[in-house]
């Protein structure tokens, strides 16, 4: 049971192939958690997205 925490959903994404074969939705996850715990915050559910776009650009193409 919650008692009087507030609620809340954790949402992870990654989105390059490095992303996915790395650590980053751990670290996404772990980090998370640890905040809602501090702030007395009940997570409700978790969702996961790893998503690998085949068109890389950079920051330069974007602006473009």
């Amino acid at each position: 049971m919650n008692g009087d925490k507030n609620k809340c959903y954790i949402y992870t994404r990654v989105s390059t192939a490095l992303q996915v074969d790395g650590y980053s939705l751990d670290a996404q996850r772990e980090t998370m958690r640890k905040y809602a715990d501090f702030q007395l915050i009940w997570i409700g559910s978790e969702k996961c997205i790893a998503f690998v776009s085949t068109y890389v650009y950079t920051a330069i193409e974007k602006v473009l």
